[in-house]
């Protein structure tokens, strides 16, 4: 089992106003939706590369392939729910990443000033940001399964708790296994995450695992019966 944490460089996560503009556009009018303000953009992420400090800390384990669990190769329990995949995993990499609590207090600060496209702007960075660091994590369970000379290609899509799946409950294990207090991650009542720009995860890795690739969704014919969506029985 291999634990890491990491303190990502603010300016290596937000450099393409294309994926921003992706992000921002669900805020922007219908009559509005085509235009980006460069110049709000570019205010934005000076503030986001100079306040925001992102953490994240994951696990990489070797797991034994069993429906009813995800289950260590040591024979420690990780999620004790059933999900399809689990089956088809020989490893799996448990991770957890937060912006920290500055950049909502940034956006709260912009719309309080009715400054909303600063505020909109600024979310936008944050998911670009989230998404950004959750392909770092992804890259480095690549390089690990290489350095372990395994010849598995097949890397899962991101599950998360609440999503394809995995019920919101999972964030308890997720939270312990992941060691995701030590980044300043914490789970309210209602099981949201606390910063709200944080996000736990789980990534599979094994031969027999469907491939998936982003965007891929939009052009599938198999929605019926994707394992990344099946409920659990």
């Amino acid at each position: 089992m291999i634990k890491r944490r990491i303190n990502f460089i603010s300016q290596e996560l937000v450099h393409d106003p294309l994926q921003v503009r992706h992000y921002l556009a669900p805020y922007l009018s219908t009559n509005h939706a085509s235009e980006f303000p460069l110049e709000t953009y570019d205010q934005c992420l000076q503030v986001f590369n100079q306040e925001i400090k992102s953490k994240g800390t994951f696990v990489i384990t070797e797991v034994e392939p069993n429906s009813d669990r995800l289950e260590s190769k040591e024979g420690k329990v990780l999620l004790p729910y059933k999900h399809p995949l689990f089956n088809k995993s020989k490893y799996a990499a448990l991770f957890a990443i937060t912006l920290g609590p500055m950049i909502d207090e940034w956006i709260a600060e912009f719309f309080k000033a009715k400054d909303y496209i600063s505020g909109y702007m600024l979310e936008a960075i944050g998911l670009a940001a989230l998404r950004e660091a959750e392909v770092r994590i992804r890259r480095e369970f690549h390089v690990q399964l290489n350095e372990v000379n395994t010849n598995i290609k097949t890397i899962s899509h991101t599950l998360s708790p609440g999503c394809q799946g995995i019920p919101i409950a999972a964030e308890k294990e997720l939270f312990q296994v992941t060691e995701a207090y030590a980044i300043g991650i914490t789970i309210q009542k209602d099981l949201s995450l606390y910063p709200l720009k944080s996000l736990m995860g789980i990534i599979l890795a094994g031969k027999d695992l469907p491939s998936f690739q982003d965007d891929q969704c939009l052009y599938c014919n198999k929605k019926r019966d994707c394992l990344y969506r099946s409920p659990i029985d």
